[in-house]
């Protein structure tokens, strides 16, 4: 008498369980009735069915919210994400992807993705979606053509989609606009030029010595002042070996200290009689420790 189906007034009770798409249980349809069931088999038939439609609608709404949910995370994405199908066309494309070309999502959808690759790219892009369309995860840089013609750079990744019997139905496009990173590698490379034109055409010697105390460059005054024509000539030899007899022990102390991270400046004789003002700087790498030394010679 006290239990919840019998203060309901409940007489009868059939439930079946109800299953989602991965087989899980999500919960129990249950027929109640304030009279026995006479029909078992009726009402186990029409319980089956109901519960089935319930299932059905169950998933349907469990994906819905999947699908708005993911939606949601993709147009809000920082990384422009698009995707595409098997003809190479925009089917869904997200703000970020379109705000790198200069449209909207709307406009790119239907169009050909490739039109928007800068003409002298397209052949490696080509080749790069041959790829994915083989089965590889392919990430490739290029250039891309925005809506009023401006370029500007792009890393993408392309991710093929298949459909149950592995045929190629489209792929997914990740876009990232790297423009800021090739103009700061453009800017790094053009100050290292001008700094090897410098160092090149400086009055002084200006070499480079490894931590075994090697040289491993050396511009073109420091070659004439050691009588060499090309700088292959002098890689690879001793620092200390030019240096006199007399002056070696001391100029080996200055090395060894600047190995440990003092600089210094000294003067010393070379085995040729000639006397050089000559320093020792040392060069660490981003990390701290001394990478190599950094010499600066004049013949006085």
């Amino acid at each position: 008498q006290g239990h919840p189906l019998a203060q309901m007034g409940s007489q009868s009770y059939m439930g079946v369980p109800l299953f989602n798409g991965a087989g899980e249980s999500v919960g129990v349809l249950a027929l109640l009735d304030t009279r026995p069931i006479t029909d078992h088999s009726s009402a186990a038939t029409l319980l089956r069915v109901v519960a089935a439609r319930a299932t059905a609608e169950l998933e349907r709404m469990r994906i819905e919210d999947m699908l708005h949910e993911t939606t949601a995370a993709l147009e809000n994405a920082v990384e422009g994400i698009a995707r595409l199908d098997a003809d190479g066309r925009y089917v869904a494309v997200n703000q970020a992807y379109a705000d790198m070309l200069g449209s909207v999502p709307q406009a790119l959808v239907g169009t050909e993705w490739l039109a928007a690759t800068h003409p002298n790219d397209r052949p490696d892009v080509q080749a790069a979606y041959r790829r994915v369309q083989a089965g590889e995860k392919v990430e490739i840089t290029s250039r891309s053509l925005r809506a009023d013609g401006s370029i500007f750079h792009k890393r993408l990744t392309m991710v093929g989609v298949y459909d149950k019997h592995k045929k190629f139905i489209g792929h997914y496009c990740f876009m990232r606009d790297i423009s800021a990173d090739k103009h700061a590698q453009q800017v790094l490379r053009e100050s290292e030029e001008r700094f090897r034109r410098v160092v090149e055409n400086a009055p002084v010697c200006i070499h480079t010595i490894d931590l075994h105390g090697h040289v491993t460059s050396m511009n073109r005054s420091g070659l004439r002042m050691l009588g060499a024509e090309k700088e292959d000539q002098v890689c690879g030899m001793a620092m200390l070996a030019s240096v006199s007899e007399t002056d070696r022990a001391r100029i080996q102390v200055h090395m060894q200290d600047a190995f440990r991270g003092k600089p210094s400046h000294f003067e010393f004789t070379t085995v040729n009689a000639r006397i050089f003002d000559s320093n020792f700087i040392p060069v660490r790498a981003p990390a701290g420790h001394i990478q190599y030394l950094l010499g600066v010679t004049e013949d006085i």
